[in-house]
């Protein structure tokens, strides 16, 4: 978060359902968003097609007062499950968490 320049993410993408709503949307550093699309339209739209899942969140970690958040953990479910972690800054960056 070099520049303090931050984009709006959904963070269940309208291809999966999500709408434009401010409980769907997070606030994070750009590189953010070009590693959740990756995600999520590699690994879970193939389960999501295939059938393997059918359930999908995505929950922000914070740390402090900041609106930030330090991470994002992505989590396809059921009846398979696949779970990815993206770090974007402080404790989030941690390999510990």
């Amino acid at each position: 978060m070099q520049s303090g320049d931050l984009i709006a993410l959904m963070m269940l993408p309208e291809e999966f359902g999500g709408y434009r709503d401010p409980r769907n949307i997070v606030f994070v550093p750009a590189f953010v968003e070009l590693l959740k699309d990756k995600i999520d339209n590699g690994p879970v739209r193939r389960l999501v097609e295939e059938g393997r899942v059918v359930e999908y969140t995505v929950s922000p970690a914070y740390a402090g007062k900041c609106m930030v958040p330090v991470s994002l953990t992505i989590m396809a479910t059921s009846p398979e499950m696949m779970a990815h972690y993206i770090p974007i800054w402080g404790s989030g960056l941690d390999p510990r968490r």
